[in-house]
């Protein structure tokens, strides 16, 4: 069975994820990590988003709080191509 882990303030990487993990058997509570490829994903209304890789299931918590000005330039048309 594969370990189930909390991500906190994660984003998103070509494929994977990046975040702190809490309840990993490998990393302390707290470590950044960078998942491996994204093999699955399952969206549950009452829990919020679980992602599976090859190896552990991560419950995503809160995403990485970007500075606002940073997701307005973000989406603004001068930056779409």
């Amino acid at each position: 069975m594969k370990p189930r882990v909390r991500l906190e303030n994660w984003w998103l990487l070509a494929g994977g994820f990046a975040g702190i993990c809490y309840g990993h058997p490998k990393h302390l509570d707290g470590t950044l990590v960078y998942t491996s490829q994204i093999v699955d994903l399952d969206i549950i209304p009452s829990k919020g988003a679980e992602i599976e890789t090859r190896n552990t299931v991560y419950l995503l918590g809160e995403p990485f709080p970007w500075p606002e000005e940073l997701k307005r330039n973000s989406t603004t048309e001068e930056n779409r191509e």
